[in-house]
Formats: structure tokens, C-alpha cells, sequence
């Protein structure tokens, strides 16, 4: 669970830097925060839905998706409308996992140790983003091609979570 808050606070700060490279900010990071809004909406009907190791994987694909099209073809045509698209699938999928970690915390640890343990996850996740806004200013393609490569480890990764079984009485 520690690598899934650490790629998902990593890639949430590291995207967010990358907002300043779009020549409307102010246009990009409005339609940026109503993407994110969707995606706490969105995020929290794939959990009750579809369950949470599945939520996670799917957002993190998505993210994945959305990194390797724009490395694959969004940084040559930066002026393009599809590389907003690429962005916002990227930012959407990492938006839905860091809702998800919060809300489903409880699931991956017993109730004794889940505070402890959101402690804890969250706060080596926070120390390893205070890096994204260096890497952010990095020559492209490496911000990219890490937070790409990190959802991508990081979805395959989310299938060897194990969740706290419950027991009804």
C-alpha cells in the first residue's frame, strides 16, 4: 500500500507541475480542477461498485494510458487539443487513486492499526512528492516517461494487494 500512496502522491504533484507548460493557464488549470472534481465523484462509485483493488488498477491504467500517449505522440503536438485530452486522462486516473487511498484505507488494515497506518503511508508518500516540482522542471521526456512508468508499476503492483477480510456477525 506504500507504493500505491507513493506513486499516487508523486504523480497527483508532479502532474500538477506540468500545468505551467500549457500556453492557457489560467483556461488549463480551471478545466484541470473540474476534471479532478469529476474524478472524486467518479473515484468513489468505481470503489462501491467494482471494489477497490480493482478501482486502483483501472485508475492507474488509465493514468498509464494517458502518459504513454502523450510521450508516444502528445509532446511533439503540445498545441493540440489531444494533448489536453492525454493530460486529462492522466490527471483524471491519479485524481481517482488518491481519493480511493483515503477512502479505503480501512480495508487494507486492520481497524487497530489503520490510523497508524494512513499515517504512516501517507506521510513517506508527502516527503517522496516534496521531489515532483525538481523532477517537474526536468528536461521532457523524463517527468513523463516517470510518472508513466510509475502508474504502470503501480497498477500491476495493485494486484498483489491484500485486503483485511470482515467478518458480519
Amino acid at each position: 500500500m506504500s507504493m500505491v500512496w507513493l506513486s499516487t502522491a508523486f504523480g497527483y504533484y508532479l502532474i500538477l507541475t506540468l500545468i505551467n507548460t500549457f500556453e492557457e493557464v489560467y483556461v488549463t488549470a480551471l478545466t484541470s480542477s473540474v476534471s479532478e472534481m469529476i474524478a472524486y465523484v467518479i473515484s468513489g462509485l468505481f470503489y462501491e461498485r467494482i471494489g477497490v483493488k480493482l478501482s486502483l488498477i483501472l485508475a492507474f491504467t488509465l493514468s498509464t494510458f494517458g502518459g504513454i500517449m502523450i510521450l508516444s505522440w502528445g509532446l511533439d503536438h503540445q498545441d493540440s487539443i489531444w494533448f489536453f485530452v492525454w493530460f486529462l486522462f492522466a490527471k483524471f486516473g491519479v485524481t481517482c487513486t488518491f481519493n480511493i487511498n483515503f477512502v479505503a484505507n480501512s480495508y487494507f488494515f486492520p481497524t487497530l492499526f489503520a490510523a497508524t497506518a494512513l499515517g504512516v503511508c501517507n506521510f513517506g508518500a508527502r516527503f517522496v512528492s516534496a521531489f515532483s516540482f525538481i523532477i517537474g522542471q526536468l528536461e521532457e521526456p523524463v517527468p513523463m516517461a516517470m510518472f508513466t512508468a510509475l502508474c504502470g508499476i503501480t497498477a500491476v503492483a495493485s494486484f498483489f494487494l491484500k485486503t483485511e477480510d470482515k467478518v458480519k456477525k
